[in-house]
């Protein structure tokens, strides 16, 4: 947070599945997993509490005040997208190739990505899902969070009623 704070590194605090409460307090399960994690080298536990606590009095983006995570990512990629345009380009990297998200959007040829990596995944569903069955099935859609599971789930919801 020292860099931070003679401006030789920006800070976009993101509080996934904490609070900046959380973050900011010794107490708790954070900073009781901070003071643990800190026995090995007691020396960086005032440095770890200092750094924050200054995190946690920064405005940043909270995981719930966001519908999803994808939502949350984008939100990240917009903020990290304008940081970058107020820094000066000293690594000769033209700003086009930073990222395709532009306020929060998804460009034209991510989103036709998307929707046939969706299509692809309707039909892999459709293949395991048996309409011919008496019995009552129940779909299980599993992974990594922000993979798009409840996108999926939703998409073949709108698919199959129509």
């Amino acid at each position: 947070m020292k860099q931070a704070k003679q401006g030789n590194l920006r800070v976009i605090p993101i509080f996934f599945n904490v609070t900046p409460k959380d973050v900011g307090s010794p107490y708790g399960s954070f900073g009781c997993k901070v003071y643990v994690e800190s026995q090995h080298n007691p020396s960086s536990l005032p440095i770890w509490t200092k750094a924050l606590k200054s995190a946690a009095g920064n405005i940043g983006l909270l995981l719930k005040n966001y519908r999803n995570e994808m939502l949350l990512i984008q939100e990240i990629l917009a903020s990290v997208k304008k940081v970058l345009a107020l820094e000066p380009n000293t690594h000769n990297v033209p700003s086009r190739e930073i990222s395709p998200v532009i306020s929060g959007r998804i460009s034209s040829s991510r989103k036709f990505f998307f929707v046939e990596v969706m299509n692809q995944r309707i039909k892999q569903l459709q293949e395991m899902i048996d309409f011919n069955c008496d019995q009552t099935q129940i779909v299980g859609i599993v992974g990594m969070p922000g993979i798009g599971k409840t996108s999926l789930a939703e998409e073949y919801f709108e698919r199959s009623n129509d």
